[in-house]
């Protein structure tokens, strides 16, 4: 495959898998710790560094081969979708019971009821989510964690200052406080949402 045709596949395939997992260029960024201008310029040109394009297949739960494929297969994006618990916006699902995620050893994870709007739209209240307790240094600035304070359990975006660890709500018009502090439980892996 010449470097135009890849180009051309990475192009398309960010964008279908964006799209599928309700992703803006600003969260895959945020997710994948890179610039916004790279992920723009990989969705649009198909070009950007290696070390950029792996960590932005990565956030789209897809290997960098898979991206440069002629075209992702649809079961696989609602797969990914599920997975990357970004629901496209308006859209309401619940999977089918019992549930079963391919690679995921559903007995091994625990669950936890969201009970705030703090992640909306990524998460909203009501939503149950599933968490697998993982090494805390293992974690990476973007994860969604299952956090706990004296007070609750919680989930957030985690975000890393030196060995500060903080929980940051997606929802910036979220009354409660933006960043908090508290103990990783677990690494939020899956969600179902309510219907309303």
């Amino acid at each position: 495959m010449n470097e135009q045709t890849a180009a051309k596949n990475i192009s398309r395939n960010i964008s279908i898998l964006m799209r599928e997992l309700g992703l803006s260029a600003t969260q895959l960024a945020r997710t994948c710790g890179v610039a916004v201008t790279t992920v723009i310029r990989a969705k649009e040109a198909g070009t950007c560094r290696p070390s950029s394009l792996a960590a932005i297949a990565r956030a789209l739960h897809v290997s960098v081969d898979e991206l440069t494929e002629d075209s992702i297969n649809p079961t696989e994006a609602d797969n990914r979708r599920f997975l990357g618990l970004n629901p496209p916006p308006n859209e309401k699902t619940t999977p089918p019971l019992p549930i079963h995620i391919p690679g995921i050893d559903m007995q091994s994870l625990e669950t936890l009821t969201v009970s705030d709007t703090a992640m909306r739209p990524t998460l909203e209240d009501g939503d149950l989510v599933w968490f697998r307790k993982v090494d805390p240094n293992t974690l990476r600035s973007g994860d969604l964690v299952v956090m706990s304070d004296e007070l609750d359990f919680f989930v957030r975006r985690l975000e890393r200052d030196g060995k500060q660890t903080y929980g940051v709500a997606d929802n910036p018009d979220y009354p409660g406080s933006q960043m908090v502090e508290g103990e990783v439980l677990g690494l939020a892996v899956a969600k179902c949402s309510v219907l309303r």
